[in-house]
């Protein structure tokens, strides 16, 4: 028999137990509780900081065609045929919607849906198409678009608010329509 120092002595621990396991699961579900929320609040400020940073673009391209035109020709029909105002112009140097198609490519995207295009005030909305494009131009006194029938379709969309008066736009408010659906604090009015 040898000696009992050199004896072997049985293991106890073979393994994690039950209970360690169970306390591990549960540090790692506290912290992966903990990271979601700071990282969609994260995800959610990064967008703020997009949208705040081309409705300066826009309202500093809005500013500059509004050197080079006159006043009474901000606001005029809708179409894209060059006939002067500013609000086909500014259709003219971004993607529109209606055809797809750049003139420019000014990179305003809508950091919600990934879009690109810009919508018109008169532009009627099929399944899809149109959903909270990057830009929408409207005469409409409510950020809204009338015949969506939700403001969900323009979440995280610069709205160019042009206020007439005759033939004579008074100004121009340029904002960003929030998650929770309502009008931007850091409303830019142009005169």
């Amino acid at each position: 028999m040898l000696p009992e120092k050199h004896r072997r002595r049985p293991s106890r621990h073979k393994g994690f137990t039950m209970v360690e396991m169970l306390i591990v699961v549960g540090i790692l579900a506290l912290l992966i509780a903990l990271a979601i929320p700071a990282y969609t609040s994260y995800v959610e400020k990064t967008r703020i900081v997009v949208l705040q940073a081309n409705t300066a673009i826009f309202a500093n391209l809005v500013r500059v065609y509004s050197i080079d035109y006159d006043k009474s020709d901000w606001y005029d029909s809708w179409s894209h045929n060059g006939d002067g105002s500013l609000n086909n112009y500014i259709e003219q140097e971004l993607e529109i919607i209606n055809s797809g198609t750049p003139e420019n490519d000014i990179n305003l995207i809508n950091p919600y849906s990934s879009k690109k295009s810009i919508l018109d005030y008169d532009h009627t909305l099929g399944s899809g198409d149109g959903y909270c494009p990057a830009v929408f131009l409207t005469g409409n006194d409510s950020y809204s678009y009338a015949g969506t029938g939700s403001v969900n379709n323009i979440i995280g969309t610069i709205v160019a608010y042009f206020k007439v008066s005759g033939n004579t736009t008074e100004y121009i408010e340029i904002y960003y329509v929030t998650k929770d659906g309502t009008k931007s604090d850091d409303c830019r009015k142009l005169y």
